[in-house]
């Protein structure tokens, strides 16, 4: 949940001490309010009562304020009088009015529940729920950009930007806002028509814009593991809640085929689509370039660790697979049925053979779970390897002539990796080469020609080093 905190005229001086007082900041900037008068009487509009408590400032007109946007994860609502607070919220409140309010003339007056001596001339305002802060947020045209460093794993993409955003209305293939980020351009638009019957929906939502709609690796690389990398940003831990409703955006009527929607909903509690009038209060929107120079930067970092694993995790829970310590087997990924990167000789290939196609993603996860080498031609075969044991092996066999540093490979090695599965990559002549996880490094477009040719693989070599690693096991 959002609070925010709100630094008045007359605390400006003390702006510093006070923000270091505030943890949890995800948002802080100072505005300039043209009629504080006005501003007061929008903010305050249902409540009388603290509009008058706050006359002391009408003698500032044009004056600056500060606002900080703190995100506190606890639910720790209490009811005070007649109104109900956060209890760390306003204990902060308290404190920090009782170190820099005005003080009074006379020491020993007190107004409750500030200490003796301390005026209620007070030089900080908070929410008293999440709901206010939706208000403000709305009165200074404030989208919220999460810090999505958070977990920086994006290897050969650039950073998803992650934004919270209130009062998104949608029709027709468009969003509409009053105010937005400049990433959303392409998508949004100001030009509201508010006399629609909207559905109004209060609760906040994930709003996700699907990409690439067909191919099984990129929903895995480009939609579920941003999609889980947004929730755990937007509630500040690496093993999130599935609380949230998912609103994923397609290019198409049809829904996404149940294969997939099971695997989102081991992230969220829903998914639906856009097929009606819809206002959403509270939403967490996305925007992901995919388009070069690539921005994102090799990142070894704990978070990132965890995060993966915990993805992996979660699956396996979801689906009530137990994980395996020991897996036995060897297992080849047939890609004959494939539309490209054949392998033209593979009914020679002597390990138990396999295809995902048929398969629902619990059979699949059960095979991965058994699999102590898992051999597979490039392509979404890798994104499968990401469901492996710790330990395991994966074999990955390249077309000739394709580097393995372009497309999605070095994102993928860097998350297996992180996972703790092993990687061998091999030519198509089941020559084994060196890798390099290489950040931002695009080779030249024209071997991207020679990615997708049927090859045939030298399957002696092959077996030779399947022996070599059963023998080191």
């Amino acid at each position: 949940m959002y609070y925010f905190f709100l630094i008045w005229p007359n605390g400006m001086d003390k702006k510093q001490q006070i923000l270091n007082l505030i943890p949890n900041k995800i948002f802080v900037k100072d505005f300039e309010i043209n009629n504080l008068e006005k501003f007061i009487f929008k903010l305050y509009e249902n409540h009388k009562h603290l509009k008058e408590k706050i006359d002391y400032l009408k003698n500032y007109k044009k004056s600056k304020i500060c606002v900080c946007i703190v995100e506190h994860k606890s639910f720790d609502v209490i009811k005070i009088g007649k109104t109900k607070k956060s209890k760390y919220i306003e204990e902060l409140k308290i404190k920090i009015r009782n170190l820099y309010n005005p003080k009074f003339d006379d020491n020993n007056k007190r107004i409750a529940p500030l200490e003796k001596g301390v005026s209620h001339n007070h030089i900080i305002h908070s929410s008293d729920t999440s709901k206010c802060t939706v208000h403000l947020l709305n009165i200074l045209e404030i989208n919220i950009k999460l810090n999505t460093n958070f977990i920086p794993y994006e290897i050969r993409r650039n950073p998803i930007k992650i934004f919270y955003m209130t009062d998104i209305y949608y029709s027709k293939k468009t969003f509409y806002k009053k105010y937005y980020p400049d990433e959303l351009s392409n998508i949004f638009s100001n030009n509201i028509n508010k006399k629609l019957d909207y559905k109004i929906i209060d609760t906040p939502v994930i709003i996700f814009f699907q990409s690439w709609l067909q191919n099984y690796g990129h929903f895995i690389l480009d939609n579920l593991i941003p999609i889980f990398k947004i929730i755990c940003t937007y509630q500040q831990d690496l093993y999130p809640k599935n609380n949230l409703i998912l609103y994923l955006y397609r290019d198409t009527s049809e829904p996404i085929n149940d294969k997939w929607k099971e695997l989102l909903e081991c992230f969220v509690s829903n998914v639906k689509y856009f097929n009606k009038d819809l206002l959403f209060k509270k939403a967490i929107i996305s925007h992901q370039l995919f388009k070069g120079p690539w921005e994102s930067t090799l990142n070894d970092s704990n978070n990132c660790k965890i995060f993966l694993n915990n993805f992996i995790d979660i699956i396996y829970k979801k689906f009530k697979v137990n994980r395996i310590n020991d897996p036995k087997e060897i297992i080849y990924l047939s890609r004959k049925n494939a539309k490209w990167r054949r392998v033209l000789n593979e009914d020679k290939i002597k390990y138990k053979k396999i295809s995902f196609e048929k398969l629902s993603f619990v059979e699949e996860l059960e095979i991965l779970n058994k699999t102590k080498i898992f051999i597979t031609p490039y392509g979404a075969g890798i994104v499968s390897g990401f469901f492996l044991s710790k330990n395991s092996i994966i074999i990955i066999i390249y077309p000739k002539g394709f580097s393995y540093t372009r497309d999605c490979s070095t994102m993928e090695l860097d998350i297996l990796n992180k996972l703790g599965i092993k990687t061998i990559c091999c030519n198509h002549n089941c020559e084994i080469f060196a890798t390099t996880i290489y950040e931002n490094n695009i080779t030249n477009i024209d071997n991207l020609k020679k990615r997708d040719k049927d090859i045939e693989i030298n399957i002696e070599n092959l077996e030779k080093i399947v022996n070599n690693l059963n023998q080191n096991i």
